[in-house]
């Protein structure tokens, strides 16, 4: 009971500092596609949106669920089992590299084919993005909270801030390709100064295989990947759609929108993510009551915050959204749509972590799968009826469904209340 009093501390303390860096990534998320949305035609930002979008979807292709795989595999190597640690890392990096090769190829030769701009920038922003994901994965698994998340949520919007503040400053034309490139080299450079981060585990040592913590990693790689990929694809897959069947106009506007929705997120999603080694340990051990006891402090924390940020949203909504220009107050509507999606998921509780964390990705990669295909499917006919509005209806729902479909296979195979009911079981 002691031990689970201790573990209980460290979530909320691990909590605290996610809670901080997240605070302060999303105010900075925030204010950096702010910024670049003033420093940018609207046509031109709706180009940068879509470019985004690609790239953000296209990096978890190319990591082939590695990033998933490491953050369940390092926590169950034990404090001095480096070998078998670097072992996992050396792997997931060879097999990332071998998927990065085949998805830059594709999206760069997509890109041609189909006559959207800059292929060679966006082909190297969702390299740096899928090695930022790779190696904040790995620092989490691991134990560095603020090593792993201040590198892309703080010094990478800092960095493209700078970079873009300098560009104006020096009366250079800012435009999507330059944007593009600029937060490319700049997250590759923060990425390369995170991997000396941990000098037990890290790439760079010299690595004699290393013995498999976990047995199945090829199968186990791939439903995490199906996952990953399927998750990224309806926030990504909805602006692109935006794009092509209305306009790069249309488009920045619903970016704008769901940024902003994702930024309203970081309160309840620091909670989680916190919780997915603390998940992890407990599911290993079997210790239910634990992990029902850590998902209840979850509970708690999602049910308050998703109120409150009901609460902003509903009467600073459209003052947050004029502050991209005064072009994006009509995205207010498609944001009301996108919160209402999100908040339901978040009171839903930990889904995704426990399915992940228990060893069940394939349970969620056909709840995943089922419910993202067809909502995919459903996009551009919600576009071409209802514009922006349309697709942001498509896009709650499937967010929504999903984490109550998650919840209720939880309840029923495992035995645990993942959603804000547990807070009433005694």
């Amino acid at each position: 009971m002691h031990s689970d009093a201790r573990s209980i501390s460290r979530l909320w303390r691990g909590a605290g500092l996610v809670i901080l860096i997240k605070i302060l990534g999303a105010a900075l998320t925030y204010f950096m596609f702010a910024y670049l949305s003033r420093s940018m035609l609207i046509e031109d930002y709706g180009i940068f949106s879509s470019s985004f979008a690609i790239a953000s979807l296209s990096c978890q292709i190319s990591l082939l669920g590695q990033s998933q795989f490491l953050l369940r595999a390092l926590p169950r190597c034990d404090d001095h089992q480096f070998s078998a640690a670097n072992g996992l890392v050396k792997r997931s990096y060879l097999r990332w590299l071998g998927g990065m090769v085949i998805t830059g190829l594709a999206v760069f030769l997509c890109c041609r084919a189909w006559g959207i701009k800059f292929p060679a920038a966006t082909v190297a922003l969702l390299a740096a993005m899928a090695w930022a994901d790779l190696q904040l994965h790995i620092l989490r698994g691991r134990g560095y909270i603020f090593a792993a998340f201040s590198n892309r949520d703080i010094f990478w919007r800092l960095s493209t801030i700078g970079g873009v503040a300098y560009l104006l400053f020096s009366k250079t034309h800012v435009s999507a390709e330059v944007v593009l490139w600029w937060s490319a080299i700049g997250l590759s450079i923060l990425t390369l100064g995170q991997t000396f981060v941990d000098r037990n585990v890290n790439i760079w040592k010299s690595l004699n295989g290393g013995e498999k913590v976990l047995d199945r990693e090829y199968k186990l790689s791939l439903q995490y990947w199906v996952n990953a990929v399927i998750s990224a694809g309806m926030p990504n897959v909805s602006t692109i759609v935006i794009a092509y069947v209305l306009s790069v106009k249309d488009a920045a506007i619903f970016f704008a929108a769901l940024k902003t929705a994702q930024a309203m997120q970081f309160l309840p999603a620091s909670m989680m993510l916190v919780a997915a080694p603390q998940l992890s340990r407990g599911l290993r051990d079997g210790d239910m009551q634990f992990v029902q006891r850590s998902i209840k402090v979850i509970a708690v924390f999602a049910l308050s915050s998703s109120a409150l940020i009901l609460f902003l949203i509903a009467i600073f909504g459209k003052n947050v959204l004029s502050i991209f220009g005064s072009d994006f107050i009509s995205g207010y509507s498609i944001l009301i749509v996108i919160i209402s999606g999100y908040t339901i998921s978040a009171l839903c509780g930990p889904t995704n972590g426990i399915l992940s964390q228990s060893g069940n990705p394939a349970v969620m990669n056909r709840i995943f799968i089922s419910v993202n295909l067809f909502s995919m499917a459903c996009l551009p006919i919600a576009a071409w009826v209802a514009g922006g509005v349309g697709v942001a209806v498509i896009f709650a729902l499937s967010v929504s469904i999903v984490h109550i479909w998650i919840r209720g296979w939880i309840k029923e195979h495992l035995g645990l209340e993942s959603s804000i009911l547990c807070m009433f079981r005694s």
